[in-house]
């Protein structure tokens, strides 16, 4: 540790409780680029370990901040410990601030910190001495399965009792509490929080303030999404500090009910810059998913996202996709959640059953291992309220899109992946992720948390390329028992021979029902569409007719009768994967 370690963490408590939050990102970039996959494993683990904060150790940290360099045991090395003298006139030594330590901490150690921190909980003039160690001792007990138990409303009571800074409170919820984090100033709720931390109120205070704005604004009418200002919430981020600052003390209350009262009619609303994002992104992926576009060159993969979300108004894909006549429309809102949803599953091979739950991701279990079995899920229903702007676009949300998007362009465009574009694709999906959250003003990628942990790790795995495929699981099954999802044969661009697609749809487009309103049939356009420049599987040249094949996400497809011939081969689609259409029963 520096020197001047504990000087520079009461300038900036960030740096202090984060351990150096650089060194995580030179860790990661300290990587060989041509790592094999297991040193990737390791490595993202090992930062876990290191940079994951439990509620316990968060504390640990956040008291070694606030001593002086008198009281540290060892100035050059303020993690050996400090001493610091009680209220009751006791020495009392604190040894080794570390992750390891805080989790094997004595009774008597543990003791010692819950009465340091209730000493000063009781400077509050309004303290409630049997409630606040309820909570401080809650925030005291390690989990091996959470971070926490405390709830989140619990964290900002701690937060008021323990006298926490807003710079403080922004980082125990974005470190410890939950992969969403952070203050979300689009809420009434977070906003008075703030500005309780702003001006360093009692946790009685601020719900003193709550009920008296629910008495007087909770039933504002809230206007529309649309009638959001673009970055409406970054504005109001930026200006509460500098308002607090400004407010004459004897009256600075009434001056911030008057000014969270203004804005009432946007508050509780969805983010709409966050809500443009994901619309822009979500249409981008179902336009790639359907082949609608090609997916960029990996070189320009990042530049293509950055340029993506930094509109702050939908694209005209996204307008076409989801809206009619200049209105948000459900029906094709739900055409594309469902579309990119099942193309997830059908390119993760997910084991998931259930197609209204995609986005299934590698999950870490508590002894290292990964596992697809009870992953993250997110359901149809949630994807549809989001594109609606019906919910709140959270940090998880804009991830699991991005992770998709990112899998599917790599995935078509893969022929041969080595070690070297494996460690160059992990680092382009955080920086593709930091572009997307930053616009969205939503807290940063954070690879210790397990959802972060998870989705690169899956972006390793998946990518190992041909040369590491292991023959012996070719068919699904191996000699030694293991039963393998899938096995996926790329096309050599080499070798591929070219061919005409034909995909067909119903002849009548009875989602507009049958009959126009002049009696005549109501025909689909797009019932037939033909794909000229194709390339398949050498071997598929001497396929004769009505032969049937399986195309990798995408449908089974015959041999055309007629027209296919040797030098030109012609496929017909019979069935897609997307297909609701089922065998009537016998």
């Amino acid at each position: 540790m520096k020197n001047n370690y504990t000087q520079e963490a009461k300038q900036n408590c960030l740096g202090l409780v984060d351990k150096g939050i650089d060194a995580i990102w030179d860790d990661i970039n300290s990587l060989p680029e041509d790592s094999e996959p297991d040193l990737w494993r390791k490595k993202l683990q090992n930062i876990a370990k290191e940079y994951t904060f439990s509620s316990r150790y968060s504390l640990m940290r956040w008291l070694l901040g606030r001593v002086s360099e008198t009281q540290l045991v060892d100035k050059n090395d303020p993690e050996k410990g400090y001493t610091v003298v009680l209220d009751d006139g006791s020495i009392v030594r604190f040894d080794e601030i570390d992750i390891a330590h805080a989790i094997s901490l004595s009774k008597e150690e543990l003791k010692n910190y819950e009465t340091l921190l209730m000493s000063i909980a009781e400077r509050q003039a309004d303290a409630d001495y049997e409630y606040d160690l309820t909570i401080v001792q809650k925030a005291l007990i390690v989990d091996q399965k959470k971070t926490t138990l405390l709830s989140r409303e619990e964290a900002f009571i701690l937060g008021h009792i323990l006298q926490f800074s807003l710079e403080d409170m922004e980082w125990f919820l974005l470190r410890v509490c939950d992969v969403e984090g952070g203050f979300r100033y689009n809420s009434s709720n977070d906003l008075i929080e703030a500005y309780g931390f702003l001006t360093q109120l009692s946790w009685k205070k601020v719900e003193q303030i709550k009920e008296q704005y629910i008495s007087l604004y909770g039933s504002t009418k809230h206007k529309s999404i649309d009638d959001k200002e673009d970055n409406w919430t970054r504005g109001i981020e930026a200006s509460l500090p500098m308002q607090v600052k400004l407010w004459p003390g004897d009256d600075r209350l009434n001056s911030f009910i008057q000014w969270i009262g203004e804005r009432s009619p946007y508050l509780d609303c969805v983010s709409k810059t966050a809500t443009v994002i994901y619309r822009n992104l979500a249409a981008y992926t179902y336009n790639i998913a359907t082949m609608e576009e090609w997916a960029p060159a990996e070189k320009d993969y990042v530049k293509c996202i950055r340029e993506l979300v930094s509109e702050n108004e939908l694209d005209e894909q996204a307008l076409e996709l989801l809206y009619d006549s200049g209105t948000i429309s459900e029906k094709k809102a739900k055409k594309l959640a469902g579309t990119i949803l099942v193309e997830n599953l059908n390119l993760s091979m997910s084991e998931q059953t259930d197609k209204t739950k995609a986005f299934h991701v590698i999950t870490m279990l508590t002894d290292g291992r990964m596992t697809v079995s009870g992953g993250v899920n997110q359901s149809r229903t949630r994807v549809l309220d989001l594109l609606m702007g019906r919910i709140e676009v959270e940090k998880s949300d804009l991830l699991y899109l991005l992770w998709f998007n990112a899998n599917l362009c790599w995935f078509d465009s893969a022929e041969k992946i080595d070690s070297k574009q494996v460690g160059e694709r992990a680092l382009d999906f955080i920086y593709a992720a930091d572009n997307c959250l930053d616009a969205a003003r939503l807290p940063e990628f954070y690879p210790p948390h397990i959802i972060e942990q998870s989705m690169l790790l899956s972006i390793v795995y998946s990518f190992t390329g041909p040369e590491k495929a292991d023959p012996a699981s070719k068919g699904g099954n191996s000699p030694d028992g293991r039963k393998v999802k899938g096995t996926i044969q790329w096309v050599s661009a080499a070798q591929a021979v070219p061919a005409e697609i034909r995909l067909y749809e119903n002849i009548v487009d009875e989602e507009k029902g049958v009959y126009n309103e002049d009696g005549s049939l109501n025909l689909n356009p797009n019932s037939l569409t033909v794909l000229k420049n194709c390339v398949v599987e050498e071997n598929l040249k001497d396929a004769k007719a009505y032969d049937s094949f399986q195309f990798v996400r995408q449908g089974f497809f015959c041999v055309d009768a007629k027209d296919s011939t040797t030098d030109h081969l012609v496929f017909n689609r019979i069935v897609s994967l997307k297909s609701s259409f089922k065998l009537p029963n016998a």
